[in-house]
């Protein structure tokens, strides 16, 4: 078996979480038909690059993130994003309690446990009735939350074994789906009545209602006869003290404890001594203090002296009265969700219509998604053409500039190089006329000397004549 993620699983950032903690505040969905419109609101409102999820992935997060603990503390805005996304989480699941109505153990804010109080009442309020009639009024059983009454009601004494004519109390059928170490699974009722011993002796039996399995055999003798009229009354939290206790037992299977019979005469001294005070505790249920205290280690207390931890083998402390609330409150919330998955289920077999719609919208999505991603393509095809036809543009208009660069270089290097041609030829040529110059000059010269040498002469032979002469 392969662990770990699956392929493809995008998991949720802090700005989604805090987008479905809105959108379900929005919507505070109950109940599947709710939580798809949480997922067609959130799918078009959330940005381009989220993944798209459905209503289930959606419900499985708000779990997820209503089961972790709220932040605590008077922290104000100082609380980081996660914080706040499981804050808004409470916020929206207290305000899904409200609106399926019934108990809820949700607080409503970050009070430090300031609405203890106030949230057992309101959980007291949601299963446990409010009315305590007095033992002398007689009044019909109308409401539908408590079991009817039968014909021929099967009772018996356990004390006994023999008939006895109990006093009847009926126990809401909400109360009897909480006991689940009774296993309650059919309708069929039968009285039994139980002593229990008070304070001085026997006193009168009480009975309750309750429900058996069907073919559920017993070993005591039963007696059909019908019991005589009495007074009913609701198992409900007394709100006055009972007068008598509870039978008190170790465990939900063990034997019924009793009192220490040395100490009666000092609790009959004790409670004359002190007569306001009462020997049962509220929040043990009505339970018998003093059977408490004689068989305070059976019922899994530990003496003052010891030291030691408690071994793993010793059986713990029954649950509080506020744990046991907890408890049942817990209770209560799933027989809620047990009632929102059967609303679900049924809302699931007429939702076809809502599927179609939401089909119809994925679609229409899903093309519109496509026009858009075929229009973006064009637009970037398109632009990348018109800068590639730039690119062309400005290269041929380079290469023309380039081009004709080159050739007024070649040309301005050829009408150079004439230009030093014909110098270089006017300067041959004035090179040549100042040859020849120079060369008549010479001509000249020599012309005129020899002609000068030649008249030196004559005029020296006509000196030697003349000297001669003479």
């Amino acid at each position: 078996m392969v662990r770990g993620r699956q392929a493809g699983y995008h998991n949720y950032s802090d700005k989604e979480k805090l987008l479905l903690c809105d959108v379900a505040a929005k919507f505070v969905p109950i109940g599947r038909d709710m939580w798809e419109s949480v997922a067609v609101e959130y799918n078009s409102s959330k940005e381009r690059s989220w993944a798209a999820r459905d209503f289930d992935s959606f419900r499985r997060k708000f779990r997820k993130l209503y089961a972790k603990p709220k932040p605590t503390g008077n922290q104000g805005d100082n609380l980081s994003r996660r914080q706040r996304t499981v804050l808004l989480a409470h916020e929206v699941q207290y305000a899904i309690e409200c609106k399926g109505g019934g108990a809820h153990p949700s607080h409503d804010g970050r009070d430090n446990g300031a609405d203890d109080n106030q949230q057992l009442d309101e959980t007291n309020d949601g299963d446990v009735s409010d009315v305590s009639p007095s033992p002398d009024e007689n009044f019909d059983i109308t409401n539908s939350n408590c079991a009817e009454e039968i014909s021929a009601p099967t009772y018996f004494n356990a004390a006994t074994g023999t008939p006895h004519e109990p006093t009847r109390v009926v126990v809401p059928r909400e109360e009897a789906d909480e006991q689940d170490s009774q296993s309650i699974e059919s309708s069929d009722m039968f009285i039994v009545a139980v002593a229990v011993d008070g304070p001085d002796g026997p006193s009168n039996p009480t009975s309750t209602t309750t429900s058996t399995p069907s073919g559920a055999s017993s070993g005591t003798t039963l007696s059909s006869t019908p019991p005589p009229a009495s007074t009913p009354r609701a198992v409900c939290r007394p709100r006055v003290r009972a007068s008598t206790p509870i039978a008190s037992v170790a465990t939900p299977d063990g034997s019924e404890l009793t009192r220490n019979p040395e100490r009666v005469a000092t609790d009959a001294a004790e409670a004359e001594r002190f007569r306001r005070m009462n020997a049962t505790s509220d929040r043990l249920g009505g339970r018998d203090l003093r059977v408490l205290r004689d068989n305070f280690e059976e019922m899994g207390g530990r003496t003052p002296g010891a030291k030691s931890k408690r071994p793993a083998t010793e059986t713990t402390a029954p649950p509080t009265y506020a744990a046991s609330k907890r408890v049942r409150a817990k209770k209560r919330m799933d027989a809620l969700e047990k009632e929102l998955l059967e609303a679900e289920l049924t809302s699931a077999s007429t939702g076809s219509d809502m599927k179609g719609l939401l089909l119809i919208f994925r679609e229409d999505g899903d093309r519109r998604a496509e026009a858009e991603a075929k229009l973006r393509r064009e637009e970037r095809e398109e632009r990348r053409a018109d800068e590639k036809r730039d690119r062309d543009e400005r290269e041929l208009v380079r290469r023309e500039e380039a081009s004709a660069n080159e050739a007024r270089r070649l040309q301005d290097r050829e009408d150079e190089m004439k230009k030093r041609e014909t110098a270089e030829r006017k300067e041959e040529l004035e090179r040549a006329e100042r040859r020849d110059e120079e060369a008549e000059r010479r001509r000249q010269f020599e012309a005129r000397l020899e002609l000068d040498r030649a008249e030196a002469r004559q005029r020296h032979e006509q000196m030697l004549l003349l000297i001669s002469s003479i």
